[in-house]
């Protein structure tokens, strides 16, 4: 997992892109699973990201076809916890193409930015 806590993403902070764009603006569309791990876990977050290394917009949802600058997600969406003590979502990231990214995490008693590098591959 990738992240400082108590949010985390899984998978590393590579991102793998896919061979095409997925959107009709020429976003490459990524699933992401969400973690939340410790006391923190269930409490509702919010995340927003942007591109740091170029101008670039970054776009996340619940779904691929719903993306939007921001996703607030809730302890209502959030998929059955497998492990006591975490919490996991699964959503979306819509990327304009390959490159480092920043998506910042806010809870009520927490914040966090995760850096991540997209890629082909």
């Amino acid at each position: 997992m990738t992240g400082d806590g108590p949010v985390y993403i899984a998978g590393g902070s590579d991102i793998a892109l896919p061979p095409e764009p997925a959107s009709g603006d020429g976003s490459y569309v990524v699933p992401l699973t969400w973690t939340e791990a410790g006391s923190q876990a269930g409490v509702a977050f919010l995340v927003r990201g942007r591109r740091i290394d170029e101008p670039g917009s970054v776009t996340l949802g619940l779904t691929a076809s719903a993306l939007a600058p921001e996703l607030f997600l809730t302890p209502a969406e959030q998929h059955p916890a497998a492990t006591p003590g975490l919490a996991r979502w699964t959503g979306y990231v819509g990327l304009p193409g390959p490159g480092c990214y920043g998506l910042q995490i806010d809870g009520p008693t927490f914040g966090e930015v995760i850096t991540v590098v997209a890629r082909h591959g």
